[in-house]
């Protein structure tokens, strides 16, 4: 589980920025308690937790930014939680970090590929405002 803390902790602290446009990720874990659930800080994990990941990207332009595709690597010991994933439409996952496809992402049978293969996870933004935010997702239970 160290493993998993350490990418947790180098996720939480990643703040890229790029002509002006912020990206922001943080996790949480998501915990049920007395039939509430909450997201609190991450200070380990085991097994069956879930994980939930919060990424903001902010336009700080004076003008529209286009084309922008936030890419997030899902880590390993994880399995994605596609009922956690927001906006649940236009994103695609990945098996292999090379190549894109629309969730569920169809193996040469064409059968689903099991949520527990997926490496990254990847939405589009045509095109941001200036000083428009959006706001992306996504859940994944600890292996």
């Amino acid at each position: 589980m160290k493993k998993i803390i350490f990418i947790i902790t180098l996720l939480v602290n990643t703040i890229l920025t790029y002509a002006n446009v912020d990206f922001n990720l943080a996790v949480e874990k998501m915990v049920t308690q007395n039939g509430n659930t909450t997201l609190v800080a991450v200070e380990e994990t085991d097994p069956g937790d879930t994980l939930v990941y919060t990424l903001h990207i902010s336009n700080n332009n004076n003008g529209t930014v286009s084309n922008i595709t936030p890419t997030i690597p899902i880590p390993k010991y994880t399995t994605l939680i596609p009922g956690l994933v927001t906006p649940n439409t236009n994103y695609t996952v990945s098996i292999d970090e090379k190549t894109y496809k629309p969730y569920p992402y169809l193996g040469a049978d064409g059968r689903p590929i099991p949520d527990s293969m997926y490496k990254a996870i990847r939405w589009t933004v045509n095109s941001m405002k200036p000083h428009e935010m959006n706001l992306f997702k996504f859940g994944v239970s600890v292996n």
